[in-house]
């Protein structure tokens, strides 16, 4: 063998390394449009973002210069204002619980429960008594008695009480509570 045919014998023994990585990224393009909606809301946020500091810095310059100039019954009144608009938003959040708790007690559907009017828990618990004997009651247009709905109830199991919920247990605990006595 001459010395090329030994080289290339070498080569070929020798596996070469990829020093260049094998993975590739798909590279993601944006169009004109996405850049300026993208920059467009980034500009927007950065303006708000400052307005709203330029607002924080303008009141607590108003109220050091307040301070300064001993006006503290202005800054007072602020303060006053404030509190009385976080008074009245609690007062309107309370009054919305009670309506819902007191709409669920009567058993009015939650819609209607915004509808109830009164100041106090006994006023929309009256609203609330003289709504409900508006609502239209459910009729039952089932007929008991008939060869596919017997007028004996079946009797219970633990299997069949297991599945109920808990309305329905307490609608039916007689005929439960005897089941479970008899360990049917």
């Amino acid at each position: 063998m001459d010395e090329k045919e030994v080289m290339d014998t070498q080569a070929q023994a020798q596996p070469v390394q990829d020093t260049a990585p094998e993975t590739k990224q798909e590279e993601k393009f944006f169009t004109q449009a996405d850049l300026d909606r993208i920059i467009n809301d980034r500009l927007k946020s950065e303006r708000r973002k400052a307005d709203e500091k330029a607002a924080e810095a303008a009141r607590k310059a108003q109220a050091e210069e307040a301070e300064k100039n001993g006006e503290w019954k202005v800054l007072a009144e602020q303060r006053q204002a404030e509190l009385e608009k976080l008074a009245d938003m609690l007062k309107v959040k309370e009054l919305n619980e009670l309506r819902m708790t007191i709409a669920k007690k009567v058993g009015i559907p939650d819609a209607l429960a915004v509808r109830l009017i009164g100041e106090t828990e006994d006023d929309i618990m009256a609203d609330a008594v003289n709504l409900f004997s508006t609502l239209p009651k459910p009729t039952s247009s089932v007929t008991v008695g008939n060869s596919t709905n017997p007028s004996i109830a079946p009797k219970l199991t633990r299997e069949s009480i297991s599945r109920m919920s808990p309305d329905e247990i307490n609608r039916n605990w007689e005929a439960v509570a005897a089941a479970m006595q008899d360990n049917r």
